[in-house]
């Protein structure tokens, strides 16, 4: 009986240490982090320095620098659970995108997108 009891309780243990891995991996995104300037320090197809300022209403901006030709475009974004989905119109095609939130703090944005590639940004101060 003693020996049911113990093995009753590694496992109890073992599913509690599960649930709270469980718990850590799916926190909760500050969404509010997201606001604000971005420069793009690692991306591939995306020159280094790009600008990217996301808006409290949903909006964003991007600034790009191409051989001394400034390029703006608009968009929309919008975050569930660790995805960012954003909308751009390119001409009269509508551009839709989802990249995984891997990284948010107030200095630094990880993105991965649906082929694993990673961009790495920081917040313009």
């Amino acid at each position: 009986m003693k020996s049911v009891r113990s093995a009753f309780g590694i496992l109890f243990v073992a599913i509690v240490a599960v649930g709270i891995a469980a718990a850590e991996e799916k926190k909760e995104i500050d969404k509010t982090k997201l606001i604000g300037k971005w420069k793009v320090v690692k991306a591939e197809g995306v020159p280094p320095g790009t600008i990217i300022e996301f808006m409290k209403d949903g909006k964003f901006v991007v600034s790009i620098d191409m051989d001394g030709n400034k390029i703006t475009l608009d968009g929309t974004y919008s975050i569930e659970g660790d995805k960012l989905h954003t909308t751009m119109k390119l001409g009269e095609k509508e551009n839709k995108n989802t990249d995984t939130l891997k990284t948010l703090t107030a200095e630094k944005l990880s993105l991965v997108d649906k082929e694993g590639k990673v961009a790495e940004l920081e917040k313009v101060k």
